[in-house]
């Protein structure tokens, strides 16, 4: 690092400066450890759902145009989750890096990387939006037969990628403000982006006719990928502005934007594990989409739509990772080692008694879950209940799971976390094979529980033997 970069380092807030601003009303190390988890979990949890609403909304508008169209949505979310991982790599390694030095109130190397982390997720949105554009035929070949169903898919996934730029900006200073410990604009920014969704969807899957006149056409899956490019690239434009003012917490400045190889290297060093995380995940289900469209459109369409309830259900444990892993960036920052720990254990607790309800929700009500995203197709409600009812088993686990993994993560020990994803993908790949031998089509559904139990055991056992004192980013 040169003597510019080290004096951005070591140069930390005045006494005067914490007192007037925002340190003291995000520090999460100070205080009660239920009010951090609240303060720091509960706007995540609620910014999650809006940012699910989005795909509530589209599921359900898009279901009212048949089988085939949610079919295309269906195979076409694995492979953006592949190309979401590399963000996500980069915006956990912002948060992780302004997390701990917010721990160390050191507010100039906070700015810094935040905007050297910004810089990169528009390079890096650019190349690979342009990538995804040009072949998004060809991936897509992989995955279906079904001449229709293909070309919903592509038209969808091609105006995707032309505003992945904007779709990145959105998720990455939202990741920046959260690792400062500042979740309240975050959330309300997305609040306006859901409640414009919510108008701008219907209209531009469905068309708007007046008078005989269609002012607005009828655009089908397509008008679903643009309505949220619209809305999220909007959101983004907010989020840019507000971190370019500089009064949220973090300050872009323009000073700060030009890439430095040392910096880049250490983003992407601490990034890349959590990419791989990410991407594991994204290529567990890009590989079971695989499998499962082998058995036909209608297990594939319940597949989606069960997915889509079973990420959803998920979001009270996310956002409690998400809260529980800022927490403990700035604690491992501030050197406060026992109230780390105590933050997990007590995280892990709302997590598995807080989705352990949701999953017994989920399995009274599995019927009239499915009945909402697929109205016209009685055998497909059927497959959705039943996916429901069996991966509700496992709900509880996978939140005591998610805490471990992200308390992991937010030490800097991206590597262990990415281990942990590892396990999870290859356990998932070879139970997704072995077990539709003997149970058909519903050996995926008991795969993916198997999946979640090795994995939570495993974790169990390294996080008993993680070294919290040892492991830090900075």
């Amino acid at each position: 690092m040169n003597n510019k970069n080290k004096a951005i380092k070591t140069k930390k807030f005045s006494k005067v400066e914490e007192k007037n601003g925002l340190f003291d009303s995000h520090d999460l190390t100070k205080g009660s450890i239920l009010r951090a988890l609240l303060f720091a979990s509960i706007p995540i949890i609620f910014a999650n759902t809006l940012q699910v609403s989005f795909q509530l909304v589209d599921r359900f508008w898009v279901g009212q145009l048949g089988t085939n169209a949610v079919a295309a949505i269906t195979i076409s979310f694995p492979i953006l989750f592949v190309v979401n991982a590399l963000i996500m790599g980069i915006s956990i390694a912002g948060t992780i890096l302004v997390g701990q030095y917010k721990g160390q109130k050191n507010q100039q190397m906070i700015d810094f990387i935040a905007s050297q982390s910004m810089s990169l997720v528009v390079i890096l949105s650019i190349v690979l939006g342009l990538i995804g554009f040009l072949s998004s035929e060809l991936i897509l070949s992989f995955f279906t037969s079904d001449p229709e169903v293909f070309n919903l898919a592509v038209s969808y996934l091609r105006i995707t990628f032309l505003g992945t730029l904007f779709i990145f900006i959105y998720f990455e200073y939202q990741a920046l403000l959260r690792g400062v410990g500042n979740v309240l604009i975050p959330m309300i920014v997305i609040l306006g982006a859901a409640i414009l969704n919510f108008f701008i969807d219907p209209l531009f899957i469905m068309g708007y006719a007046s008078n005989g006149i269609q002012l607005i056409p009828k655009m089908g899956v397509a008008g679903s990928a643009w309505a949220t490019i619209l809305c999220q690239g909007l959101a983004g434009l907010v989020g840019l502005i507000i971190l370019i003012r500089g009064k949220s917490g973090i300050h872009l400045n323009f000073k700060y934007l030009t890439p430095k190889i040392q910096t880049v290297k250490r983003i992407f060093t601490l990034g890349t594990p959590s990419a791989i995380e990410f991407l594991s995940r994204s290529l567990s289900g890009l590989l079971v989409t695989f499998i499962v469209s082998s058995f036909g459109t209608i297990i594939t369409a319940a597949f989606g739509t069960g997915q889509f309830i079973f990420n959803l259900v998920l979001l009270p444990a996310l956002g409690l990772s998400i809260g529980t892993s800022t927490i403990v960036s700035q604690c491992v920052g501030a050197k406060k080692i026992q109230k780390l720990k105590e933050t997990i254990r007590v995280s892990s607790i709302i997590s598995f008694a807080t989705l352990t309800i949701v999953g017994l929700l989920s399995i009274m009500f599995s019927t009239q879950i499915s009945q909402i995203f697929l109205p016209n197709s009685p055998e497909a409600i059927l497959e959705t209940a039943n996916y429901i009812n069996i991966i509700a088993l496992a709900f509880g686990f996978l939140g005591i799971q998610t805490i471990i993994i992200g308390a992991i993560r937010g030490t800097g020990a991206t590597k262990t976390a990415m281990l942990l994803s590892l396990i999870y993908l290859t356990s998932t790949i070879i139970f997704t094979w072995i077990m539709p031998l003997f149970m058909q089509h519903q050996g995926i559904w008991w795969a993916q529980n198997t999946s979640i139990i090795i994995t939570l055991i495993i974790g169990l056992i390294i996080i008993k033997r993680f070294n919290w004192e040892k492991e830090r980013a900075i």
